[in-house]
């Protein structure tokens, strides 16, 4: 193998891995090969006031709500994940594994889907092939794709030996996190209707995880602390767990003069398309303001990076910002 080959696999495997060169912050650390910046931690809103005005405005206020049933309560989250079926531990490849269905995959190009082919079948199956002859810009725009679409990679080791935090996961740790994730995801499967699953999930996470500056997914599941890419890597994965079409968008967020790196989702109900942004829902508890929005409700205070277009969220579904639907 040349001397280039080397660093070209090796600059594959970092973006792969946790993003090119990152550093840590005051605010949110990234995990996007597209965004380096931060959103600090203070920028986020800290009164009622300033969480609800912004998207609930835009949304309206019906006061003509039907109560749903509350989902998973703080006291269901432990170590070992929900009371409920917390004997599962490996993936549902049936789904989650199966590319061919997530949205970013099928944006692409024919040489940029063999890229992102590669990509996963380096970091989910280890399997050494040789790197297909693509453009850079072809390599870049895969592993944006693959790296939204598939954040439950991020629990696989690599062959690459890069001294990264990931590489050293063991598979101890790793089923410890599948157990958590596939009992949230599990939880959410007993419901019939995807929002009540996507709001079970958004709720079991809300208790699990602590808003902290610097931690990822990992650190969700096994210490309770993330960033808003923790939120959204982990909402991604526990929502294709439970068989539900789910991506990462990258972009910036702004609370009155404060912008910043920021990381939220897309999720799928039927044809339609939502924004939720779990991390800032968690700001305070029991709110539900950044829970599937349209792109019109979230622009006020989101904008997507353009490097690749994420889902169209073209209306907001009808609940309130107490998590009951209005119609």
């Amino acid at each position: 193998m040349n001397k280039n080959r080397i660093i070209t696999i090796t600059l594959c495997a970092c973006i792969l891995l946790s993003g090119c060169s990152k550093q840590q912050h005051s605010g949110a650390t990234t995990n996007d090969p597209v965004t380096q910046t931060t959103f600090a931690a203070s920028s986020l809103p800290e009164t009622e006031e300033e969480i609800c005005k912004p998207v609930m405005a835009s949304r309206g206020n019906n006061s003509s709500t039907v109560t749903t049933e509350p989902t998973v309560k703080p006291e269901d989250i432990t170590a070992e994940g929900t009371t409920a079926q917390s004997n599962v531990t490996k993936l549902s490849t049936e789904f989650i594994d199966d590319y061919t269905h997530k949205f970013y995959y099928k944006q692409l190009t024919k040489d940029q889907k063999e890229y992102y082919r590669y990509c996963f079948d380096q970091k989910r199956y280890l399997t050494v092939a040789p790197e297909p002859k693509k453009s850079d810009y072809d390599k870049r725009i895969a592993l944006i794709a693959f790296n939204r679409d598939n954040p439950h990679l991020l629990l696989y080791p690599t062959k690459f030996s890069i001294d990264n935090g990931f590489t050293s996961m063991t598979e101890k740790k790793r089923n410890k996190i599948l157990k958590i994730a596939n009992s949230i995801a599990d939880k959410a499967k007993q419901y019939d209707r995807d929002f009540d699953k996507i709001k079970t999930i958004h709720d079991a996470l809300n208790a699990m995880i602590t808003y902290e500056s610097g931690h990822e997914m990992v650190s969700a599941f096994l210490e309770g602390k993330a960033d808003c890419s923790g939120y959204a890597d982990a909402f991604c994965m526990v929502c294709q767990l439970a068989e539900i079409e789910c991506v990462v968008v990258w972009g910036t967020a702004k609370n009155g003069v404060d912008e910043g790196d920021h990381a939220w989702n897309k999720v799928k109900i039927g044809n339609n398309w939502y924004n939720v942004d779990v991390c800032w829902d968690d700001v305070k508890h029991d709110r539900y303001t950044y829970f599937l929005c349209s792109d019109k409700s979230f622009v006020r205070n989101h904008t997507a990076d353009k490097s690749i277009s994420s889902p169209k969220a073209v209306k907001d579904y009808p609940v309130d910002y107490l998590g009951n639907e209005t119609a």
